[in-house]
Formats: C-alpha cells, sequence, structure tokens
C-alpha cells in the first residue's frame, strides 16, 4: 500500500512482515538577496548573496519488518517552505527525515535527510562561500562560492538519495573593462573609481 498524504495503516488479524519505505519531504531552497555596506571600505556599496538548494528528503528503506495487529498512524512529511528543512514521514518507529534546507544569507546549508547547498554570499574579497549540510539518510549538499568583484554569487545543490550535491562552480569572471576616447578640451584632469576589485583609472586630457 503507497501512502501520498497522511491516514492510518489498520493491521487485524495476526502479525504481517512487509517491507516499510519512509521518505522524507525534500528542504526549502535558501534565500537569496542583496543589501548595501553600512560601514567599512565598501560602505554605500551594494553586496548580493544566492541561495543553497534544498536537500533531499531522507529515504529510510526497511525490509521483513513484523507489526502486529493495531492500526499505526501514518505522516507524509511534506516539503519545507523557503529556508526550512523539510518535514519528517514517519509509520510506527520508522522514520525518513527531512531535507536540509538551503543556505541563506552567510550560512551553510542545513543538515537532514540529504543536507542543503550552501550559500553564495560575497563578504570579503575571495570570500568562498559557505559549505553544504551533511546527510543522515542520503547525501551532502554542495558548497557555495562567490567571486572576489562582486559579480557571480551561486549557491551549492542540495544533495539527495543518489548522490551530493554539486559544488558552485568556480570560474573566473572578467573585469569589465573600459574604453578611454580622447575628445579635445581645456587642460583637466579626469579621474574614475569603479567598483572595488578594478583598478583605478586615471588619465588627463589637454588641446
Amino acid at each position: 500500500r503507497t501512502f501520498t498524504g497522511n491516514g492510518s495503516l489498520v493491521i487485524s488479524g495476526g502479525t504481517v512482515t512487509m517491507n516499510i519505505l519512509a521518505v522524507g519531504g525534500g528542504g526549502g531552497g535558501g534565500n537569496g538577496g542583496d543589501s548595501v555596506y553600512a560601514s567599512g571600505p565598501y560602505v554605500g556599496y551594494q553586496f548580493q548573496w544566492a541561495g543553497g538548494g534544498g536537500g533531499g528528503g531522507g529515504v529510510s528503506n526497511n525490509s521483513n519488518i513484523a507489526l502486529a495487529s493495531n492500526t499505526y498512524a501514518v505522516v507524509v512529511g511534506g516539503g519545507g517552505s523557503s529556508d526550512s528543512n523539510g518535514n519528517n514521514s514517519t509509520i510506527s518507529s520508522y522514520t525518513g527525515n527531512g531535507g536540509g534546507r538551503g543556505g541563506s544569507y552567510q550560512s551553510a546549508g542545513g543538515a537532514g535527510g540529504s543536507g542543503g547547498g550552501g550559500c553564495g554570499y560575497y563578504g570579503t574579497q575571495g570570500n568562498a562561500g559557505t559549505a553544504g549540510g551533511s546527510g543522515s539518510q542520503g547525501n551532502s549538499g554542495g558548497s557555495g562560492y562567490a567571486s572576489a568583484n562582486f559579480y557571480r554569487e551561486l549557491g551549492g545543490g542540495g544533495g539527495g538519495a543518489g548522490g551530493a550535491g554539486g559544488n558552485a562552480p568556480r570560474s573566473a569572471v572578467a573585469t569589465p573593462s573600459f574604453l578611454v576616447e580622447p575628445v579635445r578640451c581645456s587642460t583637466e584632469v579626469i579621474s574614475f573609481t569603479p567598483k572595488p576589485g578594478l583598478a583605478e583609472i586615471s588619465f588627463s586630457t589637454r588641446t
């Protein structure tokens, strides 16, 4: 018999031997967002973070289980809301653990049936992101990644029954370039300072 929602398993007439498969609800994805530095060397600049993927529900596979005549409550765990672990699924003493939540602002993925992926967060130059959570009945989540120049924040993948979540790729991000065309004007010095991580450009023009 298969349950897709909460219910009861009624056994009468003696002990029954069965296989029990309990799968927990998947974890919710982590929250992404952005904010502005209020102090420090980057005051006034915007920064971002990318939430990690939620982990899959844990798989509890039990063979040749003898259950005596009785009525057994069956709970089918639902998926977690954003930034929350999934819910457990249970029958008798057998439980499929809910999946771990995805990592949000500066946080690792949550532990669960399978672990959630880590957050990709830019806080300091070269931040490597945060790690994924561990899995108790599945696999761990992948690590997030944040680049060194504000332009690439990636969350890690959630783990599942078949394998670990993928780490966010560490591919290089090209630094934006600027084309400067000469103009005829009175003598002056022009200074341009882009966001942190880019070189300061200063040049002068003259008639």
